[in-house]
């Protein structure tokens, strides 16, 4: 009986998951570049009001799909730490899966990160983030993949003019995992050095590529976990997300960690563990043999503007330096490495 309720557990666990894929699928949610446009109607007010909590509030959401439009009635909360305070539309978290969502509930829930503040220097941040998860799209299949919003707020009241601002949906992480043959875990306090150590080097060096310093494997903050479903004795894989704190987008709001030493996040700092040369080798030639495509994330972009596409590629410009020569490896990720 027991070995039952398993296999149907994970029969499921598996009819949910293709659901979600097949309501992607309707939306071809990750499959294409140009932003899909959103309307939500709610209270404004309540969502100014409970940004600063994990309250729900209920909204209506329209979504554009080519000559349909889908809609329904769902929950969003207002996700993140510092975002959420400082921002005037916080990230939110969008859950699909109510009884009033209609032909979206299959969404099942979705991150969705927004322009921050008015003005254009702030919606550059959101395409400089945006662009930073395809650049690392190139790097793994083990990481989420984005797709660009139009987001209309309408006020339910009418007390508030519309605003559209755009924005970016997330992957859902599990979605994410199951695409690599894995599940999402949660390890709480998980050395970094028990992850998968290949793709932990890849991360590290991708963290330092677009000099962010704001994750911690150990602490749960800005990385996800997922293991191979085949083999549950596995070291879990790492994955990134969140770079709004990195030097590469180079936000006004963002400051280093004090700890660091240093003045301002672009300057880069590697947070990773050390390697050996020959590993650092190998994986310096990964990122070499991936260069084109990820610059051409930012060149052929119809979004950033020519300011943010020289600054972002002058950025990694030095990073491809630093990477060019055994010495600097040797300096960069073993000497100046982190030990605890």
């Amino acid at each position: 009986m027991k070995k039952f309720l398993v296999i149907a557990s994970f029969c499921l666990s598996l009819l949910q998951v293709q659901a979600q894929f097949k309501a992607y699928d309707r939306l071809d949610l990750f499959e294409k570049e140009e932003p899909l446009p959103i309307t939500m109607k709610m209270d404004l007010k309540e969502l100014l009001n409970k940004k600063a909590n994990d309250s729900y509030l209920f909204t209506n959401i329209a979504i554009k799909n080519a000559d349909s439009v889908l809609d329904g009635d769902i929950n969003l909360r207002a996700r993140g730490k510092f975002r959420r305070e400082f921002c005037f539309v916080p990230p939110l978290k969008l859950d699909f899966d109510t009884s009033t969502a209609g032909k979206l509930k299959g969404l099942k829930s979705i991150d969705l990160t927004c322009q921050c503040k008015q003005g254009n220097e702030f919606m550059q941040l959101v395409y400089k983030e945006y662009t930073i998860y395809r650049m690392y799209n190139v790097l793994t299949d083990k990481s989420q993949r984005v797709r660009l919003v139009n987001l209309t707020l309408e006020d339910k009241e009418a007390k508030r003019k519309p605003v559209t601002i755009p924005g970016f949906f997330i992957e859902d992480y599990d979605v994410t995992a199951k695409r690599n043959a894995c599940k999402e875990v949660k390890i709480k306090k998980l050395h970094t050095e028990n992850t998968d150590r290949k793709q932990m080097t890849m991360v590290a060096m991708f963290e330092y590529m677009v000099g962010n310093t704001d994750w911690s494997v150990y602490a749960n903050h800005n990385i996800k976990l997922m293991q191979d479903t085949a083999n549950p004795d596995s070291k879990p894989f790492a994955s990134a997300y969140d770079f709004d704190f990195s030097g590469l987008v180079n936000a006004p709001y963002a400051t280093p960690d004090p700890q660091l030493g240093t003045e301002s996040v672009a300057t880069r700092v590697y947070r990773g563990f050390p390697r050996e040369v020959g590993e650092l080798k190998e994986m310096a030639d990964y990122f070499r043999s991936k260069k084109d495509a990820i610059y051409a994330e930012i060149t052929n972009s119809k979004f950033l503007d020519n300011r943010s596409k020289k600054d972002m590629i002058g950025y990694l410009d030095e990073f491809y330096k630093d990477i060019a020569n055994e010495k600097n490896l040797k300096v960069l990720f073993i000497d100046n490495a982190r030990q605890q």
